[in-house]
């Protein structure tokens, strides 16, 4: 996506490709995918750090934008969704929500980002992206609320990446969250290490929380 924006069921602003045969068009970066009993479901983004939801033969029914603090915002405070260049507050880079779950019972879907925004961080500081943000939604009334009824803050580990014992220099990202009931959840939190990494870093930390 560029800095365009749209709106889509009264719902925006929305990335959307500013070039290429996808121009116009919402820009996605599928991270989650969650669905319900009917066969409609949920796919979290990266860019908007929303979720889209769709019915169960895939036609798009609605959106649900995060609290305003995760937009990313360029430094003149207009939302621009591009991933190329950092925003000055907000989701990071490529740190959107990796993770969205909905409750055994159906009454609540729950998304969480991959780590810290922009101003929960120090600086460039890797190790300080701990406190990442987990939003509760009741999707009784509607399947698309327009705000979260609860927001927690997640504490991730941090790791060091080099693996020799150092002082932690990163944080271990989360890139999956699975609802038990309403109050306990499992999250996937990792390090970026491993086959396909393209280091040779060692594999530091993988674990179920």
């Amino acid at each position: 996506p560029g800095a365009a924006t749209a709106s889509q069921g009264g719902v925006g602003p929305l990335p959307i490709a500013s070039s290429g045969k996808g121009a116009g068009r919402l820009s996605i970066d599928a991270e989650g995918l969650v669905f319900l009993k009917d066969g409609s479901f949920y796919v979290s983004d990266e860019y908007a750090a929303g979720v889209y939801y769709f019915d169960p033969k895939g036609n798009l029914k609605g959106a649900i934008l995060p609290p305003e603090a995760i937009l990313p915002r360029s430094a003149t405070g207009a939302v621009n969704y591009n991933s190329d260049g950092a925003p000055k507050t907000g989701r990071r880079n490529n740190q959107g929500l990796e993770g969205v779950t909905v409750t055994p019972d159906g009454k609540y879907l729950v998304t969480l980002l991959q780590s810290a925004t922009v101003q929960d961080t120090d600086g460039s500081k890797q190790q300080t992206r701990s406190n990442t943000r987990l939003m509760v939604y009741d999707i009784q009334q509607s399947r698309t609320p327009t705000a979260p009824i609860a927001q927690y803050v997640l504490q991730l580990p941090s790791y060091t990446l080099a693996g020799n014992g150092a002082a932690t220099d990163r944080t271990a990202a989360q890139s999956e969250i699975l609802a038990l009931n309403d109050k306990q959840f499992l999250v996937l939190s990792r390090d970026g290490n491993g086959l396909g990494a393209g280091t040779t870093n060692p594999t530091v930390f993988k674990n179920i929380m």
